[in-house]
């Protein structure tokens, strides 16, 4: 059994958000659902969702912060 790109993918980026919000990487894995099919290891649709919504939350408030500092710098 093997790993899927999407899977992988995942994994890349969920990395990346653990590094980025100085989270520890494990917590973000212990949610993943993953399923088999046609021999490979997937996301399931609502744990590939919830991976999708926390991205957007976290971006949202990157960019809300970045907002606030214009608005206080100017």
């Amino acid at each position: 059994m093997k790993f899927s790109n999407q899977l992988i993918a995942n994994i890349a980026r969920t990395l990346q958000i653990a590094i980025l919000s100085g989270t520890d990487i494990v917590d973000h894995l212990r949610t993943f659902e993953i399923e088999e099919e046609d021999g490979e290891l997937s996301l399931t649709a609502a744990s590939l969702e919830r991976i999708d919504a926390e991205i957007y939350e976290m971006l949202s408030k990157v960019e809300a912060e970045r907002l606030n500092e214009n608005t206080t710098d100017g």
